[in-house]
């Protein structure tokens, strides 16, 4: 018996001068003799991942990690059909639709000695729908909205409400909503029932309203005489970062481009199309001085675009959502939480990228005070992975992007992670804006 110190005490039992030991995380040592001295090779042991649980026509997205060459089998349940429920058996992150629970079996042709092998099960359980409904879609600014979710079949359910408007209660069923920022306003409920089956559902409301300054030519005036009033309704540059209560320009439009970089640096520097992952969150700051730089100097934000140079995806990205805001932060941490009280500007439930610029138009236009760093989001949650959109990136000299990613499917929700890592590496990015205008359909005083 011998015992060799790589930062843990490993123990191996000779047997010959080549030999294997298990160690206590799920490796595998692989030990044999060189020139009298011992070297030692760590392999990692054969895993299926987590269980997880499905309900109705949902599927599970599985994921085997290891030394590769996997081939998935049933040990128990539903038998394998490839292409009906179960999509490859020789890949590492097939998709399984089980009709009943079910448990997998998956080994490693490639591991070295030691356990090849690991089990997962994918519980079905029974389904259930969700309907909802809203007391109004169309409000003024600072008014309040009543939500409803219900459910088909009785249970023990838990609610998600999430919204960038003020929410009384985010865990009942009919929660009250405040709204506060102007345009389309974005709101998600997801339910969970006993048996861990979620189901989700996406509702709107449209928000108007503006800043109204009105100024008398005189403040005294004599009985039976009059004196013109003026009316300023939000026009030229805005005092301060949020939504715009319209798209409309005013003048032309520009394209303002920040970044000079013309390659990928890193594979997995955040990028709006990391698609090898199933759920993928980046944040990004770009400087005023930056944006002064690049000829915009204040006002409305109507589209933002992502260039690809090189195209790997093989499906749309659902869930794709981008979401804005001012800050006075210039660069991130390492490693910390991501911004909050950022408002959605943009949502795709299903986008399909192509190769060179990707351009969204925004959903809502978004007015920027030409003083404060500008913090874009972006995120989306894919049921299936499929392979990377390379985009140009540039290096920064600080971190000014953000990332998050892992896989899961249907599990997880990737716009909610609320922590991330920082790169030094930063999107390119091509920003189409205007001056603001005033939209106003009809002036009435009281």
């Amino acid at each position: 018996m011998k015992q060799f110190s790589l930062s843990l005490v490993l123990t191996f039992l000779f047997i010959s001068n080549t030999n294997a030991s298990r160690l206590m995380g799920g490796e595998i040592t692989y030990k044999h003799i060189v020139n009298n001295n011992y070297v030692a090779t760590l392999f990692s042991q054969t895993s299926a991942g987590e269980d997880q649980t499905i309900c109705g026509s949902q599927g599970a997205q599985l994921l085997a990690t290891g030394d590769g060459g996997y081939i998935w089998s049933v040990i128990t349940g539903d038998p394998i059909s490839i292409g009906t429920n179960f999509s490859c058996t020789f890949c590492p992150n097939p998709t399984a639709s089980p009709s009943i629970t079910t448990t997998y079996l998956v080994t490693s042709t490639l591991a070295a000695l030691g356990s090849n092998t690991d089990t997962i099960t994918i519980f079905v359980v029974p389904n259930y729908s969700i309907s909802t409904s809203q007391t109004d879609t169309n409000i003024c600014k600072g008014g309040n909205v009543n939500f409803n979710v219900t459910v088909n079949t009785f249970d023990s359910y838990n609610y998600y409400w999430n919204s960038s408007g003020i929410i009384n209660d985010s865990s009942i069923t009919n929660p009250s909503i405040t709204f506060a920022n102007l345009g389309t306003n974005f709101i998600s409920v997801i339910v969970e029932n006993s048996n861990g089956c979620l189901k989700t559902e996406s509702l709107y409301v449209n928000v108007s309203g503006s800043n109204v300054t009105m100024i008398p030519d005189s403040i005294s005036i004599c009985t039976n005489t009059s004196t013109q009033l003026n009316t300023e309704v939000d026009n030229g540059s805005p005092d301060s970062c949020g939504l715009s209560m319209s798209n409309a320009c005013y003048g032309e439009t520009f394209d303002s481009y920040i970044g000079n970089g013309t390659t990928s640096l890193l594979a997995g520097a955040p990028n709006p199309y990391l698609g090898i992952y199933n759920e993928n969150k980046i944040q990004i700051i770009y400087d005023a001085s930056e944006l002064n730089s690049a000829g915009f100097l204040t006002g409305k934000i109507t589209n933002i675009a992502f260039e690809i140079i090189q195209k790997g995806s093989t499906q749309p990205y659902s869930s794709f959502t981008i979401k804005m805001g001012c800050t006075s932060t210039s660069e991130f941490p390492i490693s910390s939480q991501f911004k909050s009280g950022l408002v959605q500007v943009y949502h795709s439930p299903n986008y399909t990228t192509i190769e060179g610029w990707n351009n969204h138009v925004l959903d809502n236009s978004y007015e920027w005070d030409g003083i404060s760093n500008l913090i874009l989001e972006v995120c989306f949650d894919n049921f299936n992975t499929t392979q990377i959109d390379f985009i140009s990136q540039t290096l920064t000299p600080t971190r000014k992007a953000m990332e998050r990613t892992t896989f899961g499917g249907i599990s997880t929700f990737g716009c909610y992670y609320n922590d991330g890592v920082a790169f030094f590496e930063r999107p390119n990015i091509r920003l189409t804006h205007c001056s603001v205008v005033p939209n106003p359909n009809t002036y009435s005083y009281l």
